[in-house]
C-alpha cells in the first residue's frame, strides 16, 4: 500500500498535520486541504487513492463535500 495518495480534508490544523505524519511515516504521499476549496483544487489537479474527511468542516457540511466528491470521484474510496 505504500506509494499511495491519499488526500486529508479537516479544518484542524494540528490534527491534519498529526494525521499528515503518520501516514508519511508509513509511506504514503500525503495532500492536505482545510476546506473544501482547497479539497476541490487538488482533486482537481491529482489522483488519490483515498481521502480522509472531516464530517464537521467549520465553513461547510462535511457531508455535502462527500456528495460533491462522490459525484465528480465516484470511485475514490472516502474515510470519515
Amino acid at each position: 500500500m505504500s506509494g499511495e495518495k491519499i488526500l486529508v480534508i479537516d479544518d484542524d490544523a494540528n490534527i491534519l498535520e498529526v494525521i499528515r505524519m503518520r501516514l508519511k511515516a508509513w509511506g504514503y504521499y500525503v495532500t492536505i486541504a482545510k476546506d473544501g476549496l482547497e479539497a476541490k483544487a487538488a482533486l482537481s489537479n491529482n489522483a488519490f487513492n483515498l481521502a480522509i474527511v472531516d464530517l464537521r468542516l467549520s465553513e461547510e457540511n462535511g457531508i455535502e463535500l462527500m456528495e460533491e466528491i462522490i459525484r465528480c470521484h465516484p470511485h475514490l474510496p472516502l474515510l470519515f
